[in-house]
């Protein structure tokens, strides 16, 4: 990241103080790596929309590099009982662990429940 002044000689013409603007350069690595979790993110969603239903909703909290767990995805899924809950989280994640995208990129899944029926 680097901090530059949009006018070299460091005003402009509304404004006595200088103009500034935060340019974020990533990394080809970093680009990549950004963009394998939100693919990550994208086949997760496809498969828990598959089997909790369209009404799934998810969102990704976190991503880390160097982690064992490359993002922290919140998934808000109808709950329709207990049983009923831990079995289809159970599909989901038999379904993420036979994933070729979720294994090369492993994402940390956190249930909860959608105010939608």
């Amino acid at each position: 990241m680097s901090l530059l002044p949009l006018r070299p000689w460091g005003g402009s013409e509304r404004s006595d103080r200088p103009d500034t603007t935060l340019t974020v350069r990533l990394s080809e690595e970093e680009r990549r790596f950004r963009l394998e979790v939100q693919a990550a993110r994208w086949r997760a969603m496809e498969l828990a929309r598959a089997n909790f239903g369209e009404e799934a909703r998810g969102s990704l909290i976190g991503v880390r590099a160097g982690a064992p767990w490359r993002g922290l995805l919140r998934l808000a899924v109808p709950f329709e009982g207990i049983d009923r809950q831990r079995s289809r989280e159970a599909r989901f994640l038999a379904m993420a662990a036979a994933d070729p995208v979720l294994i090369r990129v492993p994402l940390l899944f956190v249930f909860s429940a959608t105010d939608e029926r």
